[in-house]
């Protein structure tokens, strides 16, 4: 594999919503990022960018198929990640999966060179504001970094 997959975990929701939400803007001007699109049943994260709702019929039809990489299910919902992906990083992309805590030990089988990224809030109240910078293969992502490490990356190997 040429490229990078980075694994993307966290808590709560909403910051790890708004990571991608800040990264799928920054990869429409960076062909090198790739963003492998998430399937979902749960029709909450509907306004989520390269989030995608479907029904649970489309979805196990989907999977039947093979068009996931990954699958995991929580709290009664579906979620599955595309493929392509893989033939990304095989072509030499940074790619970046939203991925779950739940499925990181099938994550980890299925990409041996995967890079683990826990995303988390010390303070749950409050969100991260733009005034540092994480790098993510050639992608900069503005994030506050406070004195209580209110946004925290860290990536395990």
């Amino acid at each position: 594999m040429n490229g990078e997959i980075y694994y993307v975990v966290g808590k709560p929701a909403h910051l790890k919503h708004e990571f991608f939400n800040q990264l799928w803007q920054v990869s429409r001007d960076d062909s090198s990022l790739k963003i492998p699109r998430l399937y979902t049943t749960n029709p909450e994260l509907q306004e989520v960018d390269n989030i995608q709702y479907i029904d649970k019929c489309d979805f196990e039809l989907r999977d039947t198929i093979g068009i996931y990489c990954l699958t995991w299910a929580k709290a009664g919902y579906h979620y599955g990640v595309c493929g392509e992906g893989v033939q990304w990083a095989q072509n030499g992309h940074t790619v970046v999966i939203n991925g779950s805590l739940l499925n990181l030990d099938q994550a980890m089988k299925s990409f041996p060179e995967i890079n683990v990224v826990l995303l988390r809030l010390d303070t749950q109240d409050e969100l991260p504001s733009s005034n540092s910078v994480m790098e993510v293969g050639d992608a900069r992502i503005d994030w506050v970094d406070s004195v209580n490490g209110l946004y925290c990356p860290y990536v395990l190997t």
